[in-house]
């Protein structure tokens, strides 16, 4: 690793690290000793009976890059709080040559701070936040097909895009592409936005017992997407059917399909071990995870790591044993 390549990203300021970003690999996650993590998606269960919890929480986050063994980085990423409050993340993992992806991810993020942080700067019903996202993607594609009619030779840039919005301890998510989403929460990881590539449909066939398990994980259009911002509207969006109750402890990850070099079962004991500690250092920690697998054909890294600290003001809190997802949803533990 060059000392250019690791850029670190917390509370909005750029740093560059030639020491802490490398040295934090896997085995200097500590492990610590605390009460028994429980599941507490109790969001359903209130919003069932109609009543409202009412707690404050802060959230934290921090943000980490890598080119990998790329030449070029394509991705960029995001994450701050508005005036009111709300705190974005946006990743971005552009795609179609060096300069065009570089130009793609680049107008996606600005284009969606843009449109998005005036928006968030008024008081919202979740229904307007879920569609200030969408308008702001139909922008950002919108600003890609202008670029496109500027530069011709830039025809086929494009970039996967996920835009998280953390709200009144609500998640809120809209996403296009492959790169994943992830919630871990009481030692359990989920990807809650959708792949948009080949990948699931191969494995569905595996499952059918079309293909192997080991030809699926090998096929070579298994990382071919089916939806990107390329400047025409896209052929996929999951912008998720409602908002994600969040409670103290979860951890949300957003990250470029590069991190998935790792497998999810990997990824959540990445979390679980790393679960204390400040988000830069979880971020770190994912990062490196994947670094130390030295896989010739890194591809650009990225993550951006939101975490919802610990209310302990609030002791009392009722628990329930219900997922924070629907039952289509998979854990990866």
């Amino acid at each position: 690793m060059t000392e250019d390549q690791v850029i670190v990203r917390k509370g909005g300021s750029t740093l560059k690290k030639n020491k802490y970003a490398s040295l934090l690999t896997l085995k200097d996650v500590r492990k610590t000793s605390v009460l028994k993590d429980v599941s507490r998606s109790f969001g359903k269960l209130f919003n069932f009976f109609g009543l409202v919890k009412s707690f404050e929480v802060s959230v934290n986050f921090a943000q980490i890059s890598d080119r990998g063994q790329r030449e070029y980085q394509q991705d960029e990423t995001h994450v701050g709080k508005t005036d009111s409050g709300a705190v974005i993340g946006i990743l971005a993992d552009g795609m179609g040559g060096h300069v065009a992806g570089e130009v793609a991810s680049r107008l996606a993020t600005e284009t969606i701070l843009e449109c998005l942080m005036p928006a968030l700067s008024e008081e919202l019903e979740p229904h307007q936040i879920h569609a200030a996202l969408e308008m702001c993607v139909a922008k950002a594609t919108k600003k890609i097909a202008e670029k496109i009619k500027e530069n011709p030779e830039d025809n086929g840039m494009g970039t996967t895009l996920i835009v998280t919005v953390v709200k009144n301890h609500q998640l809120f998510w809209i996403s296009i592409g492959d790169s994943p989403l992830y919630l871990w929460r009481a030692k359990k990881c989920y990807q809650i936005n959708q792949n948009h590539s080949m990948g699931p449909a191969i494995d569905q066939m595996a499952i059918a017992g079309l293909m192997s398990k080991e030809e699926a994980r090998d096929h070579p259009d298994r990382n071919a997407l089916t939806s990107a911002l390329t400047g025409n509207n896209p052929d996929l969006i999951d912008a998720g059917n409602e908002a994600v109750p969040l409670l103290s402890g979860d951890i949300v990850i957003l990250s470029s399909d590069g991190l998935q070099i790792i497998p999810d079962s990997k990824i959540t004991k990445v979390l679980d071990l790393a679960r204390e500690e400040e988000p830069i250092y979880i971020a770190a920690a994912l990062l490196n995870s994947a670094k130390n697998l030295d896989d010739p054909d890194q591809d650009n890294l990225a993550v951006v790591a939101i975490k919802v600290e610990k209310d302990l003001g609030n002791s009392d809190e009722k628990t329930a044993e219900v997922s924070p997802l629907d039952e289509e949803s998979k854990s990866s533990d």
